[in-house]
């Protein structure tokens, strides 16, 4: 069973035990109805015992409204238990994911598809398998006991054929399994050729590539018609066989019973039962069996899910001072930095860079010599380095994003607005209850304010990209942290504007240190220090 669904049938025993007990109960209350027909042939009709038509019809009634009530009350259990399954499943993504500094977009659309499809497929599948498991097993234990009390050799002539359908069923299962498998990868090459051409059509227009795209697509098309149509084939032969084996086994012991009732060895009535009884037989039997296909495939769900829920980064740690620090006076100071990509691939070095109280500083460098990702290492959001990254004599490298993100901010233009609006996100940050206005001053975008919708989509998507860097960098001064990041930041807005933001930021926050990387800076004025990225080390450079 699964491992998320065992841990959370172990956290709700009450709620399963009557779920379960309820589905027991619907079981049992459907097995004396093929019964009935004995009784109306051998005592009603046979031996006119018509006392008995009223309490037959009784108990018929009875069942009939005991299955409306017990199954009523179970879709009640099923909807409360299975989607309070899926709420906790969504709430244990949710909370892993967002525990990640950063996420591709190969890992959203994982991410995506566990919240919208997985979770419930994984969720209704388990209802399946709970609902079957105990109807079917009751039910076909219950059937055989019954077949076996009517009359023991044609119960033993039912259930000869109970082994050949189990291992037609398992064999056609398989060999239907492989076919879909293949059918899933055809599908997914469609869908492939499909995309690609959708997104190609100027290329496809310019140059005329009509004819080659249809060929093309039409070659995987095909190829899904042809695995489709041998699939539907085989499956169609699989049902007629399985219901050719599921009429024998009913009719050959219903013919054979047929001598039985002629030489008194059995009833009329307990033949129809009998008959009854072996037809029903096989339908909870090809249920349980369709169950491993079920377990298959919620296996598959779940590594998925728990690929999630099990991806943790490292546990946070709260920022203790260091005695292999050095004794300086800078807010930050990196000590031999050796910075890869992700591909395991020498970015920069950097022997000793560092940041007084106060200062701006500018980092200079040609696209890809890994600015950026020399920032984020600086914060948290990267961590292939070696080295040592000091903030107040304080080691820090080994530390996570939000316990670094208490002294050091990071912005870039990727970072979007989280909270239902601005005022809000403000609301939460500003423990000072410093009014905003303050903040637009410093930016100069006070006299923007009334023309800004502030509600998350429309900052998300709808005002300007310079408008958008404003307010980030307004986000990041209400947590007043000692130094800010600013990578690109500046790239929508004009020099001019720039220069006032950074003067007034020094003069409202003097002891804010900021580092700046930003091609459009072109006014290496109002840095205090330079340095530039030269054949992948970071060189100090006079200002």
């Amino acid at each position: 069973m699964s491992i998320l669904f065992k841990n959370y049938v172990k956290e709700n025993k009450k709620q399963f035990f009557f779920l379960a007990l309820n589905l027991v109960l619907i079981s049992l209350i459907n097995i004396p109805l093929p019964y009935f027909s004995k009784i109306i042939v051998d005592n009603i009709i046979n031996s006119k015992e018509y006392q008995l038509i009223l309490p037959v019809i009784f108990f018929f009634t009875f069942i009939v409204v005991m299955q409306i009530i017990l199954g009523y009350i179970s879709s009640i259990q099923n909807a409360k238990f299975f989607q309070n399954f899926i709420f906790v499943i969504r709430s244990s993504i949710f909370q892993k994911s967002i525990e990640n500094t950063y996420i591709n977009n190969s890992q959203l659309g994982l991410i995506q598809t566990l919240m919208t499809s997985d979770v419930e497929n994984l969720s209704n599948n388990y209802l399946t398998i709970i609902s079957t498991f105990f109807n079917s097993v009751i039910l076909i234990v219950s059937y055989l006991a019954i077949l076996f009390l009517l009359n023991v050799k044609l119960a033993l002539l039912c259930i000869i054929f109970i082994p050949l359908y189990i291992i037609w069923t398992l064999f056609m299962g398989e060999k239907l399994k492989k076919m879909n498998s293949i059918a899933q990868n055809k599908r997914g090459q469609l869908l492939s050729s499909l995309t690609h051409f959708m997104t190609s059509l100027i290329p496809i227009h310019i140059y005329s590539y009509f004819d080659n795209a249809r060929h093309e697509f039409k070659t995987v098309n095909t190829e899904n018609k042809k695995i489709n149509k041998q699939i539907l084939s085989l499956h169609a032969f699989f049902n007629i066989m399985s219901g050719t084996i599921i009429i024998v086994a009913s009719f050959l012991p219903f013919f054979v019973g047929i001598f039985f009732v002629i030489h008194n060895h059995l009833s009329m009535g307990e033949l129809i039962a009998f008959n009854g009884y072996a037809m029903s037989l096989f339908t909870p039997l090809t249920n349980l069996i369709n169950l491993l296909v079920l377990f298959k495939s919620s296996e598959i769900f779940e590594q998925r899910i728990l690929s999630v829920i099990n991806n943790t980064e490292c546990p946070k740690k709260s920022i203790q001072k260091s005695n292999s620090s050095k004794s300086n006076n800078h807010v930050l100071y990196i000590e031999k930095m050796v910075l890869k990509d992700t591909s395991n691939q020498l970015l920069l070095n950097s022997k000793n860079f560092y940041i007084n109280n106060g200062e701006v500083i500018l980092l200079n460098g040609d696209n890809g010599t890994g600015k950026s990702l020399f920032l984020k290492s600086i914060v948290g959001l990267y961590k292939n380095f070696s080295g040592n990254i000091f903030f107040q004599n304080t080691l820090i490298s080994d530390l996570d994003v939000t316990t670094i993100a208490k002294h050091i901010i990071y912005i870039d233009n990727q970072q979007k607005f989280v909270l239902k609006d601005f005022y809000h996100e403000m609301e939460i940050l500003n423990s000072y209850k410093i009014d905003l206005n303050y903040f637009f001053d410093i930016v100069g975008l006070d006299i923007y304010t009334d023309s800004i919708d502030f509600q998350r989509d429309s900052l998300n998507n709808n005002i300007s990209a310079g408008q958008a860097q404003l307010l980030r960098i307004i986000r990041a001064l209400i947590k007043k942290p000692d130094i800010i990041v600013l990578d690109e930041i500046f790239s929508n807005i004009s020099q001019k504007k720039v220069a006032s933001i950074i003067g007034n930021i020094r003069a409202k926050f003097p002891n804010i240190s900021i580092i700046i990387v930003d091609h459009h800076f072109t006014n290496g004025t109002l840095a205090d220090r330079c340095y530039s990225i030269e054949d992948t080390e970071i060189i100090a450079k006079n200002s």
